[in-house]
């Protein structure tokens, strides 16, 4: 696709993929390497200038509440994060519905248990993670073997996970 650059700018360019992942029709991520080429004109010859890594999260539908679309600016901070869409992607990997989505995520979830977290008896069955607001930062630290707000959660927590992790995926 040709693009013009005025003063080193092109602004924003749009590329049609051939056979884009999204085409497949099921939850994942695909990570492609694009390689750009430059000519000087339409008969000289093609120069290799740079290769770019992109990773492609495909959902279901457009992510519900908690995420927002808008606005598209970096204050916005329900903007899908994509160390939620890694984690969701490849727990629902292959799903074509938003139940089947949502009961892998839920499955997934369930499997955390008892190493990554397991149900508070000792604090009585205390929220750790979503009681106000949902720290989906320590949960993510917790996934990623740090100590996040620690190895106890309860059912608020767990619904609040499957809920804010399914629904990145478009499922409600």
């Amino acid at each position: 696709r040709p693009v013009n650059f005025i003063n080193g700018k092109s602004g924003f360019v749009t590329f049609e993929l051939v056979n884009p992942p999204v085409s497949h029709g099921y939850v994942g991520i695909w990570d492609l390497d694009w390689h750009w080429e430059y000519r000087l004109a339409p008969h000289h010859p093609w120069h290799h200038f740079e290769t770019t890594r992109h990773r492609i999260y495909v959902v279901l539908e457009v992510p519900e509440e908690p995420w927002q679309q808008t606005p598209y600016n970096s204050a916005n901070t329900q903007l899908p994060w994509t160390d939620v869409l890694d984690y969701s992607c490849r727990w629902a990997h292959g799903a074509t519905s938003r139940d089947m989505a949502a009961a892998l995520v839920t499955q997934h979830v369930y499997a955390l248990g008892p190493v990554i977290i397991t149900y508070d008896c000792p604090g009585g069955g205390s929220s750790h993670y979503s009681w106000g607001n949902f720290d989906c930062t320590a949960f993510l630290d917790r996934l990623r073997g740090g100590i996040g707000n620690g190895i106890y959660v309860n059912c608020s927590d767990c619904a609040t996970f499957v809920s804010t992790f399914a629904n990145v995926l478009g499922c409600n």
